[in-house]
């Protein structure tokens, strides 16, 4: 029943996401936006806002050393934009590895 139970809490995550995509594997939720302008940027980072609130009032705690940013695109001319989690800058990665996989931008 643990993992049931789990799953139930967790998945009350995604009722605070309202502008982006997400996916949620264990402990770990990944955030993506296509972004195409500010306004993209600021909605993702609005997303990020609503799960910084959510975490805490259900007793959950982020690791911002553990959150990296990381656009995937073919476009040369890349929008840049500081995202924020817990009051500091997340750090930008152009490779980042997940589930063992190296994923580049």
């Amino acid at each position: 029943m643990g993992p049931w139970l789990f799953n139930t809490f967790i998945n009350n995550h995604c009722n605070v996401i309202k502008h982006s995509k997400y996916l949620l594997f264990a402990k770990d939720v990944k955030i993506f936006h296509v972004i195409n302008s500010v306004d993209d940027c600021i909605l993702l980072q609005s997303d990020i806002e609503c799960t910084e609130g959510w975490c805490p009032a259900n007793l959950l705690k982020l690791n911002n050393s553990k959150t990296r940013v990381t656009a995937f695109t073919k476009k040369t001319d890349v929008l840049h934009y500081i995202y924020k989690l817990l009051d500091s800058s997340i750090t930008h990665r152009d490779t980042i590895k997940d589930l063992w996989v190296k994923l580049d931008s």
